[in-house]
């Protein structure tokens, strides 16, 4: 194992794959925080042993020894304690070292850091305790500074120009230390944020039409619904699927609907219309809503056309066969649901595209009489007759047998 990789692993102690994001960070910074710490520390117990004065050299060894136990601290779950102690023994461990070498040594910066270091070190659930520590620390730096008279030390191993220049130097690469591993971690998290929006609008827009879930992210709580005078609504189902999927099982039947629910989403993306929703085998389009559309009726049957050439000429679908109903008028749309929500629509106009679809023929594309009206002088239409729709009574039909501008190309 590399330098890097070691002190990578040392890093990240406590840190699982089931640990929250928003926590990471905070023991990550902890684990840093102890190994500077240590690196701080234990270098002057050898130091003092050579000297001789073990005075000095037990309380430095002991308060590295305690900084150390951060880590298994860390790695079994108990970060507060982790962060409890590495504050401690760093208060500990400044107040006795300004006591020994006095104020004039400038070991009383090291509380400056303890002031901002706790915000860095406890978990935003520990934040009170994170207070307690920084306003201790701000209590000792004002109180060592307007009394630092009383503490012109016990002993001076170095020069005092050397003791400061030490300290100051630790001090600010600390400062710097932590500032790049905050950057750091700040910059990761951004880019997590990002990422997860990104793929937060990505789910919403599967969903939702753009216009609808840009309404919905802007105003969460608001209820969306809006009446569309002039829509027209689409219905398609695979004719016999249900008792073919029996037979099939599940695995082929999820395939073969991937592959045609796949196909008709590109038709309608091609066309520019709204795919409501499917169930089961059945499949709902809206063209004019959310955003209205004079061709509303004329996108339909042309997506319609499009979805009954797709089955007719797709490879292992041949043995199947798509029912379409279209039907135009007046609606209700918006949002139904609150954890989760999908976009729908309402109205006789919804409910007698339905009964195109059910109450048609298969291969057959059956409009009822306000498509007809919107769509004659550009599509080639059959009269079925009247049939009888629930609720409506006899209602004449046409079945659309292909696009006029199709028809033209084909001639010339």
């Amino acid at each position: 194992m590399g330098p890097l990789a070691w002190l990578r692993r040392v890093r990240d102690q406590g840190v699982t794959e089931h640990t929250p994001a928003r926590d990471i960070k905070h023991i990550r910074l902890t684990n840093v925080a102890a190994m500077m710490a240590a690196v701080m520390i234990l270098p002057w117990a050898p130091v003092n042993l050579m000297l001789a004065n073990w005075m000095l050299a037990i309380p430095v060894l002991i308060g590295g020894v305690l900084v150390l136990c951060v880590f298994p601290l860390n790695r079994t779950g108990r970060h507060l304690a982790a962060g409890m102690m590495l504050m401690l023994v760093g208060l500990i461990q400044t107040c006795w070292g300004i006591w020994m070498y006095g104020m004039a040594a400038n070991i009383w910066v090291y509380l400056i850091l303890m002031v901002y270091f706790p915000y860095f070190l406890f978990l935003a659930r520990h934040r009170m305790v994170a207070h307690g520590f920084s306003a201790f620390s701000t209590l000792l730096t004002m109180l060592f500074l307007l009394f630092k008279e009383h503490f012109p030390g016990q002993v001076s191993l170095l020069p005092e120009k050397w003791q400061v220049l030490i300290n100051g130097s630790i001090t600010v690469i600390a400062i710097a230390v932590m500032a790049a591993a905050t950057r750091a971690m700040v910059d990761k998290s951004e880019q997590a944020l990002t990422a997860e929006t990104a793929r937060a609008d990505s789910l919403l827009l599967n969903v939702l039409p753009v216009s609808i879930a840009s309404r919905l992210k802007k105003a969460p709580a608001t209820t969306i619904a809006d009446h569309h005078q002039e829509i027209s609504v689409l219905f398609a189902d695979i004719v016999g699927f249900t008792p073919l999927s029996a037979r099939l099982g599940a695995d082929r039947t999820v395939k073969i609907l991937n592959r045609v629910f796949t196909a008709f989403d590109e038709i309608c993306d091609r066309n520019g219309v709204e795919k409501v929703r499917t169930i089961g085998d059945g499949y709902m389009v809206v063209a004019g809503a959310p955003e209205p559309r004079v061709d509303h009726a004329s996108a339909l049957a042309r997506v319609a056309l499009e979805m009954r050439e797709f089955m007719q000429t797709a490879a292992m679908l041949e043995s199947l066969q798509v029912r379409i109903g279209i039907n135009s008028g007046e609606a209700v749309a918006g949002i139904v649901g609150t954890s989760r929500f999908h976009y729908d629509l309402w109205g006789d106009a919804v409910n007698i595209a339905a009964r195109m679809e059910s109450l048609g023929v298969p291969s057959r594309i059956q409009v009822a009489e306000p498509t007809w009206r919107r769509i004659r002088d550009n599509f080639v239409c059959q009269p079925r007759g009247t049939i009888d729709v629930k609720g409506k009574g006899a209602m004449p039909t046409w079945f659309v047998e292909s696009s006029l501008m199709d028809l033209e190309q084909q001639i010339s």
